[in-house]
């Protein structure tokens, strides 16, 4: 029990290093360095890298070693249609069993409601801000009730929010989201299941446009953005 504890503690910490980019895609992770600073043994270690591989953070290359998983266009627009199958999905299984009060998720909705603005300089208080409003979400899939549709959702959630972390952090656009998140909730309390997956197809794609756009604009500006998958490093 001791040791799935330290393992849970350095998963969580990795995880979140590398969603904020603390560590960058295609750094190399060095198990001697990183159990000497984090002060434990190799083997919690080595079992929240092979979590992480398995979540795609991270990828182990054959005499090569461990290293942060690259990120790409191709990769985000990859996620994200597997984002929309599965978010869309599950509406239509809330529709069959004819649900209609979502308690949970319009909990994760009223969380959101009057989140205060993070401050920039503060990393995790921006994740924490990201991840509530991506709550409403992952609240809206558990709903469907069906565990396979959730695991899969599970497995996509922390990359997603890598991404969502780099690009996703707009003055604004939250508040946009929780309109379009309070509209999609509306539509299924009121059994029009159909236009709730038809207006929630369009709030992903939007984001998918904002997401090219921003990575194409920036790429422009300085190019110091490595869009590699991590097979390369």
């Amino acid at each position: 029990m001791e040791i799935l504890g330290v393992t849970e503690t350095v998963l969580d910490y990795l995880r979140t290093k590398i969603i904020t980019g603390e560590l960058a895609p295609g750094q190399k992770l060095n198990e001697m360095e990183l159990s000497s600073g984090l002060k434990i043994s190799r083997g919690p270690l080595r079992e929240a890298l092979r979590i992480l591989e398995q979540e795609h953070l991270v990828v182990s290359l054959p005499r090569k070693g461990c290293y942060v998983a690259g990120i790409s266009i191709e990769d985000f627009i990859e996620l994200y249609e597997a984002r929309e199958m599965l978010e869309c999905y599950a509406i239509d299984l809330i529709g069959l069993r004819g649900k209609r009060e979502l308690p949970e998720v319009e909990a994760a909705l009223e969380v959101t409601a009057d989140l205060p603005f993070p401050p920039d300089s503060d990393e995790q208080a921006k994740l924490d801000y990201l991840r509530a409003f991506a709550d409403f979400h992952f609240k809206l899939v558990e709903a469907a009730e069906n565990k396979r549709v959730t695991h899969f959702y599970r497995t996509i959630a922390f990359n997603l929010a890598r991404y969502q972390f780099m690009y996703a952090y707009i003055p604004g656009l939250t508040r946009n989201s929780q309109k379009e998140h309070q509209r999609i909730l509306d539509y299924i309390k009121t059994g029009k299941y159909e236009k709730a997956k038809r207006f929630l197809k369009s709030h992903i794609k939007a984001f998918v446009k904002l997401m090219e756009s921003r990575v194409h604009a920036q790429n422009a500006e300085d190019g110091k953005i490595s869009f590699r998958p991590a097979s390369e490093y």
